[in-house]
């Protein structure tokens, strides 16, 4: 079986001990890596790896790594290495590892909110026969981040547009992402790129369910729940934090 890691980032890593500690589980479990800086936005034919920030990249990884026959493909962001806690991340990649090949399944933390279900990006894992991995897609290759406010947004319904507003533009200290808050607003470039995606996170799982993928949640595990429980009540700290110190 095909063993590919792709880890996608935005510049350079400083939390250096735990990215220590991801080559090692990376290397000791078999896995090529494949390391994609979405900040120097390389031209990949008719794309660039920062077109659509870590999809584009995971694109970029998926490409390079997939072979003919059995493939299993982990994928993380940098805020695996920046905010998560490293006894959960750590706990997840175990669990992926655990599991025997599969084609056609995605695993990850999977959750519903009132806009519908989806698969965290900041970590997740598919199996996929090689054959198949070519008709699949991470996003919507003709509306990357540069077109998608000039076509999509406006087609999206108002509850999107309203949870986006209640998410990233908060009324109440204790709601909404931890980098926002009252009276703490985001540049309009980091709003429309929160908003982007946010979209992408739950069009992906669509994608994958359309494409006839089997969906294995691995959070719904006793040890999962505790560890994603801890690492929920870390954000909140780092959103208080950030509110009350502005960093």
């Amino acid at each position: 079986m095909n063993k590919v890691f792709v880890l996608v980032r935005y510049g350079t890593i400083k939390t250096k001990i735990k990215y220590s500690l991801l080559l090692k589980f990376i290397k000791k479990n078999g896995y090529k890596l494949i390391e994609i800086d979405t900040q120097l936005n390389e031209k990949i034919g008719r794309y660039s790896t920062n077109e659509a920030f870590e999809f584009s990249g995971y694109r970029a990884g998926f490409e390079k790594g997939i072979c003919t026959g059995k493939n299993r493909f982990i994928f993380i962001n940098d805020t695996f290495l920046k905010s998560h806690i490293s006894l959960y991340s750590f706990y997840i990649l175990i669990i992926f590892n655990s599991y025997k090949y599969i084609p056609n399944t995605i695993y990850g933390i999977h959750n519903k909110s009132n806009l519908g279900a989806y698969v965290s990006t900041w970590i997740f894992m598919i199996q996929v026969e090689g054959e198949c991995a070519k008709k699949f897609s991470m996003y919507d290759y003709e509306i990357p981040f540069n077109k998608f406010f000039g076509s999509k947004y406006e087609l999206l319904d108002l509850n999107f547009k309203n949870t986006m507003l209640d998410w990233l533009m908060p009324k109440n200290i204790f709601r909404g992402w931890y980098k926002t808050g009252p009276n703490m607003y985001l540049n309009f470039k980091d709003y429309k790129r929160k908003i982007y995606t946010i979209y992408s996170e739950y069009d992906l799982y669509k994608r994958f369910i359309s494409f006839g993928f089997t969906v294995v949640p691995v959070n719904h595990q006793l040890i999962a729940k505790v560890l994603g429980l801890i690492n929920k009540v870390n954000f909140f700290c780092l959103k208080i934090k950030y509110r009350i110190f502005c960093k």
